[in-house]
């Protein structure tokens, strides 16, 4: 009884919804790689960088420190290089500059978030959207037609469920995506504010 139509003919009876959803789920994708290989870029090395920074500011090498933090990419690093600066100018805005410092970095970090986060609760109306179309397809047909049957509606509930599968499929990874993101950002600020601070009062004993 499904012979009469295909998952082909199904996207080209919703092509509106379904090109709507297809063009969001990519950009979605695209965002999710883009902000993953952001966030790794933020949080490598950290280790590393700590250690030989923290060492060189004990040995009252500060210019070293500055020039070591200079080589590396990371958060840490942008951090670390706006408190040494400080130091170097004014003492008394070290600690203005590492929340400076931490608030511009979240803010790179959230950068099109906010898009995921719209697209996750979004999407799933939007399949619903094209679910309701279907199911007013099958009553459709079931109306113009004397012979009630499985067949006579099958086409719009096909297309109502691809819909709304098409929507969760769009959706559920933006979601997920965007709740780890958060989540990392969140970690990433606690550990910059601790290891900024921890920093600021070595360079105030010496």
């Amino acid at each position: 009884m499904f012979s009469s139509f295909t998952l082909k003919s199904i996207f080209i009876q919703s092509w509106p919804i379904v090109s709507l959803l297809l063009l969001l789920s990519i950009a979605c994708w695209a965002i999710i790689l883009e902000r993953w290989f952001r966030f790794r870029k933020s949080s490598q090395f950290t280790t590393a960088l700590e250690n030989k920074v923290k060492t060189l500011v004990k040995q009252k090498k500060l210019s070293e420190a500055n020039s070591v933090a200079v080589k590396y990419t990371n958060s840490l690093a942008k951090l670390y290089g706006e408190i040494l600066k400080s130091h170097s100018k004014n003492p008394d805005d070290m600690e203005r500059m590492m929340f400076r410092s931490i608030r511009l970095e979240l803010e790179d970090l959230n950068k099109n978030l906010v898009f995921l986060g719209t697209v996750g609760s979004t999407t799933p109306f939007i399949g619903l959207f094209g679910t309701v179309i279907g199911i007013i397809k099958a009553f459709k047909a079931l109306s113009l037609t004397s012979s009630a049957g499985p067949a006579v509606v099958a086409n719009g509930i096909s297309e109502a469920l691809v819909n709304t599968a098409l929507g969760l499929f769009v959706a559920i990874p933006a979601v997920v995506a965007y709740n780890f993101f958060i989540n990392r950002i969140k970690k990433t600020a606690t550990i910059l504010e601790v290891t900024g601070e921890d920093l600021i009062d070595r360079l105030e004993e010496k």
